[in-house]
Formats: structure tokens, sequence, C-alpha cells
């Protein structure tokens, strides 16, 4: 058997940060959270389950905070 590793995808609860009143800093909080939460653990794709969220700001700021941590946590651990 080969030296394999699972590979995670997923880890944003849309049912808490895509809605209509969703504030930012909760939003990019979420995904800095899974970011942390499920990165240590190997590899890791963050995403959205359902592919695209329903609230277009929504989308942008979780791309955006995508980014912008996950280039910081790349940049601090790898």
């Amino acid at each position: 058997m080969s030296n394999t590793k699972m590979l995670i995808m997923g880890g944003l609860d849309m049912q808490k940060i895509d809605l209509p009143n969703a504030k930012e800093e909760d939003i990019r909080a979420h995904v800095r959270e899974a970011i942390d939460t499920y990165m240590p653990l190997g590899s890791f794709v963050p995403n959205v389950p359902n592919v695209i969220p329903v609230h277009k700001f929504v989308e942008e700021i979780v791309h955006d905070e995508l980014n912008r941590y996950g280039a910081e946590y790349a940049a601090k651990y790898f």
C-alpha cells in the first residue's frame, strides 16, 4: 500500500455566514477558523459546499479572505 493521505475539502459552514445580514468580520473570522482548524491536519482545500454562495457579497468576502489569510498562513507554516 502506498503512503497516501486523504484530502479534506469544505470546512465552511454556509448556514453560519451566507446570510443577507452577515457581517464582514464574522465571515472573515469563519474563514480563518476553518483554515486554522483543518490546515494542520494535512491536505485541505477550503471551499464552499454549495460551490457558489447565495449572496454575492458573501462570495466576494470569502474569496478575498481565503486568498489573503491563506497566503498569510502559507507564508508562516510552509
